[in-house]
């Protein structure tokens, strides 16, 4: 399951990239419109690596971005996400040592009796 979220975020990351670049190299100015929505996604994102990891996010959900901060808040929030799946990946790993270690192992419920000899005619 963890290759499937890393795959994923990377995907967004790249497409995220693109887009920046599109915007740093665009001769027309960019609709406020779509700076205003690829703001929002950038903030949804950090907002929600900040939930898991238990912090408060800088920004706030509507809160523009300049076109010069795009990249790197991008790259911000793709490497805390790396860094939240593999904390949570080594979490997942223990919760199930510990758990594979501490269950209790029980007996069958009929066991042969042992002591009961065939009865030969």
């Amino acid at each position: 399951m963890q290759l499937f979220f890393e795959d994923l975020f990377a995907y967004n990351h790249y497409c995220n990239q693109q887009l920046v670049l599109l915007f740093e190299t665009q001769i027309t100015p960019i609709a406020e419109k779509a700076l205003k929505l690829f703001s929002h996604t950038l903030n949804a994102h950090q907002i929600w690596n900040h939930r898991v990891a238990g912090s408060q996010a800088p920004f706030g959900v509507w809160q523009r971005h300049e076109i010069k901060d795009l990249k790197a808040t991008d790259l911000a929030n793709y490497q805390d996400t790396q860094q939240l799946l593999q904390q949570l990946s080594i979490v997942l790993r223990r919760c199930f040592f510990i758990s594979s270690i501490t269950q209790p192992t029980t007996a069958p419920k009929s066991l042969p009796n042992s002591s009961s000899k065939e009865s030969t005619p």
